[in-house]
Formats: C-alpha cells, sequence, structure tokens
C-alpha cells in the first residue's frame, strides 16, 4: 500500500456540518398548510435530526494509484456486546482488491481497513445486480474499529436498533450518507472534505411493495424524489445530490404520533435498515432490513471457529 496516502486525513470542518433536506409538503393538496410556528418547528427539528444521525454514518475510502483516497460509499458501525461489526452494501465492497482494501477513518489520522470474517448476501459479484439483499457484514478485529468522538462519529449500539421491520407503519424513514459528488478533497492542505448529506421521506404503500415485488420483511421502500425538496430555511428550493455514494448508509425509522394538527411529532429514531439501492422508476430508495443484518452479525458473533484477522 503506498504510504503517501496516509498524509490524508478527515475534515473536521466538513463532517461537523452535514447538510439535511426534507420533502416539501403539497401545499395545493393540503387543506391545513404549515404556518410560520409549524414550519420553524420542522426545521428545528430537521437540524436536531441530521445532528443526531449524521454521527452514525462512515465515509468509505480506497487508496487509489496515485495516492489520494478516493470516496467509493458509506457504511455505519453496529456494537454488539463489546465486538464491533461493519456493515455496507455488498456492491460497496465489490470495490475491495487485495493490495488496496478499503478502510474508514476511527480518528483523525487511524485508519481501519474492513477486513475480517464476514457474511454477505452473495459472492457472485458478476450478478450482483439480482442481489436485492445486497448485504455484508464484517466482524472486524477484536478491540478495534470503534469510531472515535474526536471526528464526532459514533457506533450504534444495540437499544438504537429496531426489531421486525414488516411491522413499521406510518412513519418517516431517513438516511445520512456521503454522496460521491460533494466529496473535494483538498490536496494542499492533504484534506478529505466530505459532507454528509440527510434525507427524510415517506413510509411507502405496501401496493407500491407488490408492484415493485419487495417483501416487507425483507426490503424497506422510503419516498424519494430529487426535484422535489427544499432547504432546512423552507425558502430556498434546493436538491438532494447525485445519490452515487449514499449506497450502505444506515436507515432510521420515526418514533412518535400525530397531533391534534396531524403533524407528525418524532420522539425519536431507530435504526432500521441499509440502503442498497435508488430505484429511479418508483422514485425510492431500496434498502435492506436491519433484521437480515442482525442475522449476519449473531451468526458471526456465535462463530467460534474463525479466527479474527
Amino acid at each position: 500500500m503506498k504510504k503517501i496516502s496516509k498524509r490524508f486525513k478527515p475534515s473536521l470542518l466538513k463532517a461537523s456540518h452535514p447538510t439535511s433536506y426534507f420533502k416539501v409538503l403539497n401545499v395545493a393538496k393540503r387543506t391545513n398548510p404549515l404556518n410560520d410556528r409549524q414550519m420553524a418547528d420542522v426545521n428545528k427539528a430537521m437540524h436536531l435530526t441530521q445532528n443526531a444521525l449524521s454521527q452514525f454514518s462512515l465515509p468509505i475510502f480506497k487508496d487509489m494509484n496515485s495516492g489520494r483516497p478516493d470516496l467509493i460509499g458509506t457504511g455505519f458501525v453496529i456494537d454488539f456486546h463489546g465486538c464491533f461489526y461493519f456493515v455496507t452494501a455488498a456492491h460497496v465492497m465489490d470495490h475491495h482488491e487485495y493490495e488496496q482494501p478499503l478502510f474508514y477513518f476511527t480518528n483523525q489520522i487511524n485508519r481501519q481497513h474492513i477486513q475480517g470474517s464476514f457474511r454477505t448476501s452473495s459472492q457472485d459479484v458478476a450478478n450482483r445486480n439480482n442481489d436485492q439483499v445486497d448485504l455484508i457484514v464484517v466482524k472486524l478485529p477484536a478491540g478495534k474499529g470503534c469510531p472515535d468522538e474526536s471526528i464526532q462519529k459514533s457506533a450504534i449500539s444495540l437499544d438504537l436498533i429496531t426489531r421486525d421491520t414488516s411491522k413499521i407503519g406510518d412513519c418517516r424513514l431517513i438516511l445520512s450518507g456521503y454522496p460521491l459528488t460533494k466529496y473535494k478533497p483538498d490536496e494542499n492542505k492533504k484534506l478529505l472534505n466530505t459532507v454528509c448529506y440527510t434525507w427524510m421521506g415517506k413510509s411507502i404503500s405496501d401496493e407500491t411493495y407488490r408492484r415493485f415485488k419487495f417483501e416487507k420483511n425483507q426490503n424497506l421502500l422510503i419516498q424519494f424524489e430529487r426535484k422535489n425538496t427544499m432547504g432546512l430555511d423552507g425558502l430556498k428550493g434546493m436538491m438532494f445530490p447525485e445519490p452515487r455514494g449514499v449506497s450502505g448508509s444506515p436507515v432510521w425509522h420515526t418514533i412518535g404520533y400525530r397531533n391534534e394538527e396531524r403533524i407528525l411529532v418524532i420522539e425519536g429514531f431507530l435504526l432500521a435498515g441499509v440502503l442498497i439501492e435508488h430505484i429511479r422508476e418508483g422514485k425510492f430508495f431500496l434498502a435492506t432490513s436491519i433484521d437480515t443484518v442482525m442475522e449476519m452479525v449473531i451468526d458471526l458473533h456465535l462463530s467460534q471457529d474463525e479466527v479474527d484477522d
């Protein structure tokens, strides 16, 4: 591996100021459009949401021949009884080569290579497009791999993970990831400037699951349409970046209720899945259920015949 690339380090400036977007409400069809107070509450909630959830998303890098790491996707770490497991979309790890292992940063200088015992939905890289689970879980070496607070990153603990995603009903589904188009490394300062973007979309109807032949016990569908977005200030029209690079992002579902004004009150979030694809035809993101992830985590955890790298 080229040592020259180790001069690069993550940028706190960019990582600590993630950008968030949410769907525009169709005021023409709404009988009770948001007033200024309600819009302010929504904006405040979105700021809190982006800051709370972006800490769990990790940009994945790969060393290039130029010596500069390239951003290739997003992932996250689960803390399972003191052992750390890295999770992302399997097609992201298809970029892996023995001479150039993929990695993420656990602090300002330390790289954690994504290597170890693993479970995956399929090792048939040639037919990855037919893999509707598209998942890989890697058991990291003992005592290693936990992101550090110095870069505002954390592993996801078990109390933040939902169970049985097939029972998720009316809610918002949220992802935080790293679009490739927003990756702008600073060659002079040797900084890897990455920006985490957050998207909040509605859960999709059962009819759409049936039409596109997805099962709720295996997948989650998140409403997404780039042209119908707006900024946090509620005024300036914005667009979510081209979503290449957000594959592997953690997907969260909201916990809450609708108040007397029929506005969704969000009281918390639980990890529900892993983003694997943008389905343009259906105007939604496709994610794999966290239930499948945890099956792989438990299988790896209980395997005594595999030696950690």
